[in-house]
């Protein structure tokens, strides 16, 4: 039997939407915040090929063309709240598992939120706030949080890890400042110690062996952040040496959202480019005092339903059966396409310039994804280490491997809070094991002495 035009036409679009829905669902790869822009764009691509090739056919295709879509859509949903149905529990987020496993553990889980734990401190008369991201602004791009304050950092092993901010903004006592300077340790949220009580992060325990460490981490910040903090901060003190973490598969992902940002990509194009932080400490402050009242206003205004809802709206329990989708707490596989390598290797050529300046060395810390060590077959996960340790050797930069000593340990999972490792910072165990790895290092390359 022959298939009227009408009916190919209907053909013709339930193809095309399926194929711009897979195509939007694969386009995920960029943070989850775009996503509903890829959404929006796609449907505006279907509108537009709707109302220039279908409009011919007159009536009788609407009604096929409104048919073929509510048939698709509630198929899509359906199907998602299936599988809501069936996986039920076994999506968790992060801090539910680590709750129910530290019942397994016997160790007491405090549930509060970040907010109720700053909440509580602020009535006791603290000048306490949320821990700060590296936070891209069109105007001003931030890499500390509020100086000489009490920060709520995460809770990964049961408590809240607590800060006292130096004058700077950072986890360091402030009288860091005031004794002979070794090294700073730039990076992220690892190096900022964002899992554990002040005094337990690498830099703090660098420092009780002996070796005076400034720490200038901050959660989210990528290389292109890095290299910010770098010309900002490190640069004002010319320490002799530079120690930047290089998170695999992480920072490659975040690099990705930085090259978006105009401000940060001054950093990169004009080798002397800077916002004067270090002299603006006052007005940082200022600045991110009020998006924490922002966000604090917009949080109160939500409902409790708004995350079930949104997640339903944007199918992501289907498209995590899917493979669709990476977060990192439900353990998917980050999204590596198209990775940044130029600019990654232009950011450690003008990182290496900077510190060659006044004398100094830029050394590397090369930190694994966790994924490799929750993998139940004991794989390898391998995100472009190769490539990026190839790279940075290339151009003359020594790099430490962590690695190499966490694959030979007896029990990496002990490193991590409840043996969990995905989404996970080290526990203290992990951090005092980091700490030393570092010191040998140096050591075995005579960059620092006995």
């Amino acid at each position: 039997m022959k298939m009227s035009s009408v009916n190919i036409a209907a053909v013709v679009i339930t193809v095309f939407h399926v194929f711009i829905i897979g195509i939007t669902f694969w386009l995920y790869g960029v943070p989850e915040s775009n996503l509903e822009k890829y959404l929006f764009i796609a449907l505006v691509l279907l509108l537009i090929v709707d109302f220039f090739v279908f409009t011919p056919y007159g009536e009788k295709w609407k009604n096929n063309y409104i048919l073929i879509n509510l048939s698709l859509f509630c198929s899509l949903y359906l199907l998602n709240f299936g599988l809501q149905y069936v996986t039920k529990g076994q999506h968790t987020s992060s801090f539910e598992k680590r709750a129910l496993l530290a019942k397994e553990f016997g160790v007491e889980f405090d549930k509060r939120s970040r907010q109720e734990v700053v909440d509580e401190l602020i009535e006791k008369g603290v000048d306490a706030y949320p821990v700060m991201l590296e936070n891209m602004d069109e105007k001003i791009v931030t890499f500390s949080s509020i100086s000489n304050s009490c920060v709520v950092a995460g809770n990964e092993g049961g408590k809240f890890a607590i800060h006292e901010t130096d004058r700077l903004g950072f986890n360091n006592p402030d009288e860091v400042y005031d004794h002979k300077m070794d090294a700073v340790f730039i990076g992220g949220s690892f190096v900022n110690g964002y899992s554990v009580s002040q005094g337990k992060d690498v830099s703090s325990i660098m420092r009780s062996r002996g070796f005076n460490v400034v720490n200038f981490g901050i959660g989210g910040g990528g290389p292109l952040g890095k290299l910010a903090v770098l010309r900002e901060y490190a640069s004002r003190l010319r320490p002799k040496i530079v120690l930047v973490s290089c998170f695999e598969a992480l920072d490659l992902m975040t690099l990705r959202s930085e090259l978006k940002s105009a401000i940060l990509l001054n950093y990169l194009n004009d080798e002397n480019y800077t916002q004067s932080l270090a002299d603006r400490v006052g007005e940082v402050d200022s600045i991110l005092k009020e998006r924490v009242m922002k966000a604090r206003k917009a949080s109160k205004r939500k409902e409790k339903t708004d995350g079930y809802i949104l997640n339903t709206v944007r199918l992501d329990t289907l498209r995590r059966y899917l493979k669709l989708i990476f977060a990192g707490a439900e353990g998917a596989s980050p999204n590596l396409k198209k990775v940044p390598l130029k600019e990654l290797r232009n950011i450690f050529i003008l990182a290496r310039q900077t510190v060659d300046q006044w004398g100094g060395k830029i050394v590397v810390v090369y930190m694994p994804h966790t994924d490799f060590y929750s993998s139940p077959d004991g794989k390898d996960v391998d995100y472009y280490r190769k490539d990026v340790l190839s790279m940075l050797d290339d151009i003359g930069i020594y790099a430490m491997n962590y690695h190499t000593v966490i694959s030979k340990h007896d029990d990496p999972l002990s490193l991590f809070p409840f043996r969990m490792s995905e989404t996970s910072h080290f526990n203290e165990k992990g951090y005092r094991l980091w700490a030393d790895f570092v010191l040998d290092e140096l050591r075995k390359n005579e960059l620092i002495k006995e």
